[in-house]
């Protein structure tokens, strides 16, 4: 139960984490494309 709890902190923690990274990067990529066909 212990080591499990451990595989979640260490490993499911930091791909949720990369995942939000991975959004904020499209996120910003989609806006910079939508301000460039608006302009």
């Amino acid at each position: 139960m212990a080591s499990n709890n451990l595989f979640k902190r260490f490993y499911i923690f930091p791909i949720s984490l990369h995942l939000q990274f991975i959004q904020l990067d499209y996120v910003r990529n989609s806006f910079n494309i939508i301000k460039r066909k608006i302009l």
